[in-house]
Formats: C-alpha cells, structure tokens, sequence
C-alpha cells in the first residue's frame, strides 16, 4: 500500500506515544495521591500491551519457527560432514565469487555500483519470484518490494543490515550497508516474508535466490555472502587452510570484504554490542539455541546443496 516503510512509521509512532505516557505516568506520581493505583494501571497497560504484541506476532509469522526444516522440505541430506567438505564448499563458493566478481558493474573506485535502491529492489522481487516458480514450497500470492529504511544509520549503529516486520509484512532493508551485500539482505529479508523463519534457513533461501537467477549483481551476492559464511567455519577450524583459500580471491573480492569488514568495525561499539545481546536473546527464545551464531549455520545447507543433484558446478565444466 505504501511506497515507504509503514513499519518504520508504526515503531516511532509506538515509541512516540510511550514516551508521552511515561511522562504523564511521571507527573501523576509528583502530582496526585493513590500513587499505588497510578502505578498499577501503568505496568497493568504495559503488560496488556506486550501481551497483544506477542499474541499477534505468533499468529501472523511466529508459528513458522515451528515448521518442518527447509533440509526436510528440499530433501537436502544435512548431517555432521567433514572438513574436507566444508573446505571444497567454501572453495566452491569462491571460485563462483571470483568469477562474477569481473561480471558486475563497479564505479572508478573497483567498488560495485548496482544502481539505486530501487532499481535493486525491483530485480530482487524478480528474482524472489524466480525463486517461487523454481521451488514450490516457496510458492505466494505475489512478493512485494522490499522497503528502504530512512534510519538506515541507526540500524548501522545496532549491526542490523535488514528487518522483516510482520506487523505489516514489511521487508526493511539498511540502505546503509555496504553494496555488494545489500541484493542478499533484500533476498534474505524477502525469504522471511515467505515463512522462512529461521535464519540459517533465510540465508540459504537468499543464497538460492540470489544464485539462481540470471542477474549478474545478484549471483555474485550469494556467492560472496555465502563464500564469507564458509569462509569464516573454515577459518575456526584451520587458520592457516582459510589463508590458502584467501589466498585464491580476485582483487576485487578481496576488496568487496575489505568494505564489509570496514563497514562493521565503523560501527562497532557498545550500541552494536547492544543490538547483537538483543537480536541474540531473540533468537534463542524462539528456539535457535544458536543465537546469532545460526546465521552462520547456512553452511550446513550450503554444504548439503552443493553435494546435491540440485546443484550443478558448470565453472568447472
């Protein structure tokens, strides 16, 4: 219905307004008896209010944390693997990074310019669509654009990239965060509108998204968000395996992490550190007893997928 982000319109609303009412909560303690009763009707509102939230929030998307697996759903075979496949995976990852890294479009500077927002979110509906007509657990009515978030320098501040909000079913994106990320943010965000709760799930359903089709920007997203992923468990496991694939990247990848890299430790802080404790609480309350650390867990998938017959390495053919 709107061209901008209701969501973000509705939270400052809703902040707006119990910051008004905790100032008249204030002076009604200074001005008028009964405090105990003034008092009562306060945390009584607050606790009526957390509850309609957390009611609606279950019923419009929260149940989905329940549903079966997307491994189960993509009969993708996940199970403790080796290292050795977890280091081909990565390797695969970079060698499809590597090579549309030269693909896509970039500025003077080597830094990827895929165009405006907008024209970015149009393609990623395209692709999304792409994505429901490939799978048909995928499958909806119809996928709306995802939403630009004027505030994108504050979710910076709180390390958020994007947020779905299914008050209003909004996919709200950090147009703040670095370029060669943001086609997998909108995906990733976009996937969560189609009932893909889980985060690890979400990224791999962005990964395949943003892989499959046959938008240049977009492949080489998935491939380098997902390479990072990879790359990062590789690098837990062996320091020095990690450096030798490292070693392997195209100027222009190792540049694109660079930004990433650059991007977070920006703003890196007690703010970011807050929004990581409250997006870690989140996750484990509905049942990700990984926290934040399950966005990472997508390797897992990614791993499955690529000894998968869904998964075809024409490079190396």
């Amino acid at each position: 219905m709107f061209s901008f982000s209701f969501a973000e319109l509705l939270v400052y609303s809703f902040l707006l307004f119990w910051l008004v009412y905790l100032i008249i909560f204030i002076r009604r303690l200074i001005m008028k008896g009964r405090r105990a009763v003034t008092c009562l009707r306060f945390f009584s509102l607050c606790v009526l209010t957390f509850s309609i939230i957390l009611f609606l929030f279950t019923v419009l998307w929260g149940l989905n944390y329940l549903s079966d697996p997307l491994s189960k759903k993509l009969t993708l075979d996940v199970k403790e693997t080796s290292s050795q496949k977890l280091i081909k995976a990565t390797e695969i990852s970079l060698e499809y990074a590597n090579h549309y890294s030269t693909a896509v479009k970039r500025d003077k500077e080597g830094k990827c310019s895929f165009g405006s927002f907008s024209e970015m979110a149009g393609r990623s509906r395209n692709v999304e669509i792409s994505l429901m007509n490939r799978f048909n657990i995928f499958k909806a009515p119809y996928c709306p654009l995802p939403k630009a978030v004027l505030s994108s320098k504050i979710m910076s501040y709180f390390g958020i990239t994007g947020i779905y909000f299914p008050f209003t079913g909004e996919s709200n994106v950090n147009t703040d965060y670095v370029t060669s990320s943001i086609p997998f943010v909108m995906t990733h965000e976009l996937s969560h509108r189609l009932g893909v709760a889980r985060e690890d799930e979400a990224n791999f359903a962005a990964f395949l998204a943003c892989t499959g089709s046959a938008d240049a920007d977009f492949i080489y997203s998935g491939y380098l968000c997902s390479y990072i992923y990879a790359l990062n468990q590789v690098y837990e496991i062996s320091p020095d395996t990690a450096r030798q694939i490292m070693a392997k990247q195209s100027s222009y990848v190792s540049s694109d992490i660079r930004d990433i890299n650059d991007f977070s430790l920006k703003y890196e802080g007690p703010v970011s550190e807050a929004g990581d404790q409250i997006n870690n609480t989140y996750l484990k309350s509905m049942g990700q007893a990984d926290g934040i650390k399950s966005y990472g867990r997508m390797v897992d998938l990614l791993i499955a997928y690529y000894n998968s017959s869904l998964f075809s390495n024409k490079l190396s053919k």
